[in-house]
């Protein structure tokens, strides 16, 4: 099954939820309902520690705090970018998508640009993430133009890019 590929993004929402997770594990992507600001919104996971490789587990993910990888399993890390998770969140929504994934590619910082400034709104602490959206042969450039569409809507637009494995 084809996989598109959205990298340079990020995960937003770190001064909220301050979790961590290292680089190159598959987070869980996950339509949150009821969110009063965002109707797309998309929450992202640290997976259930039954699905990670047991050798992961003890994993240093927060250093100052002294945690590992198997005491924030399953716990919230933050969202996908506002307008980002539109697309995504559509690709879920129309059943488009078979898996969702997020892959943390670097440590927490404040917002750089293209992404908001810190005292701007949607701007403060993100982690610099890829994400990966599983379709079917039949979905994929339904899905693509979904993803596509919600990016040109972004500020970030010029750094994000779509790629198709």
């Amino acid at each position: 099954m084809p996989v598109i590929s959205i990298k340079n993004a990020a995960i937003k929402g770190y001064h909220v939820y301050q979790v961590r997770a290292p680089e190159g594990l598959h987070l869980v992507v996950k339509k949150e309902y009821g969110n009063p600001h965002d109707q797309y919104a998309l929450m992202i996971y640290v997976p259930e520690l039954v699905d990670i490789e047991a050798s992961m587990h003890n994993i240093v993910t927060d250093d100052k705090r002294d945690l590992v990888l198997q005491q924030v399993a399953g716990l919230p890390m933050g969202h996908v970018p506002y307008i980002l998770s539109e697309g995504i969140y559509k690709c879920i929504d129309m059943k488009l998508a078979s898996k969702v994934t997020c892959c943390v590619t670097g440590g927490p910082r404040q917002s750089f640009p293209p992404w908001p400034a810190v005292d701007e709104k949607g701007g403060g602490a993100l982690i610099p993430a890829d994400y990966f959206i599983t379709v079917s042969d039949e979905h994929l450039s339904t899905a693509v133009k979904l993803v596509n569409d919600a990016i040109q809507k972004m500020a970030e637009k010029s750094v994000l890019e779509v790629v198709v494995v």
